[in-house]
């Protein structure tokens, strides 16, 4: 998640990123990742489309009053 702070200005330079109506949006899925993790800090609103994502980094994002959007299921277990 450190990383994922830090490069929001790179992945909005790229096109990866953008905001709107408060929240950043962050396709991580164009930029070529297809897992979060949740380490570091989040802590602005973050709308994040990834196809896999960590239980401890969705808390994270929920709680900075962001989303996490999975395009593929995510399987319980």
């Amino acid at each position: 998640m450190s990383d994922l702070s830090e490069r929001i200005q790179s992945f909005i330079e790229a096109g990866h990123a953008k905001e709107n109506s408060g929240k950043i949006e962050v396709d991580l899925v164009r930029a070529g990742y297809t897992k979060l993790l949740g380490e570091g800090r989040v802590e602005k609103p973050l709308r994040v489309t990834v196809a896999y994502h960590s239980k401890r980094a969705a808390e994270k994002i929920s709680q900075a009053g962001g989303e996490i959007i999975s395009p593929t299921k995510q399987k319980e277990g």
